[in-house]
């Protein structure tokens, strides 16, 4: 995805240029090649055009994903529902503050106030796992685990679109700089 991004932005950028006739071959054992660019371009064109593509190739053959994404439903018992939500608006604010926390959004089903969603984002395995050693996952847990029907239950995802991690961040809390 990431390679046809910035191909298609290297494409943009020279749309008023000749068809350069842009193939690319990948072999796992070998490097790219790309044949037939930057036949009208400059020299500093050309060296832009490459920038792009190899951005663009060195991010689609990383390893991993980008980020951790995972979706944890719970369904609490009706008698406990006020308690679950005070004690998980605690637990979203300090997580939001945790390093390597990109998102924690906590929702709540409209046609079921016993369902809950946490959407939570993180940039990795380890970020994860030092969140589940901390202080307020830990006392979050011993609070609410009582309060659950069932057990709760977590679906790693992977982001599809957008992908780059920045877009899901919280915006700045800073509100000087809004008029």
């Amino acid at each position: 995805m990431e390679l046809i991004l910035a191909l298609s932005a290297a494409d943009d950028i020279f749309r008023n240029k000749k068809s350069t006739n842009f193939q690319m071959s990948h072999n796992k054992k070998g490097p790219v090649r790309c044949n037939n660019v930057a036949a009208d371009f400059s020299i500093v064109e050309s060296a832009v055009y490459f920038f792009y593509i190899a951005v663009a190739v060195s991010v689609t053959f990383r390893k991993g994903d980008p980020m951790k994404i995972s979706a944890v439903t719970v369904k609490v018992k009706s008698a406990h529902v006020d308690d679950f939500i005070a004690a998980s608006l605690i637990h979203q604010k300090n997580t939001v503050k945790e390093s390597g926390n990109i998102r924690f959004d906590f929702l709540q089903s409209k046609s079921d106030p016993t369902n809950f969603l946490f959407y939570e984002a993180y940039d990795s395995d380890d970020d994860i796992a030092l969140h589940r050693k901390g202080e307020s996952y830990q006392t979050w847990r011993q609070s609410v685990d009582d309060w659950m029907a069932t057990p709760r239950k977590g679906v790693p995802y992977r982001p599809l679109a957008p992908q780059e991690s920045h877009m899901y961040r919280y915006p700045d809390d800073d509100t000087s700089s809004m008029g």
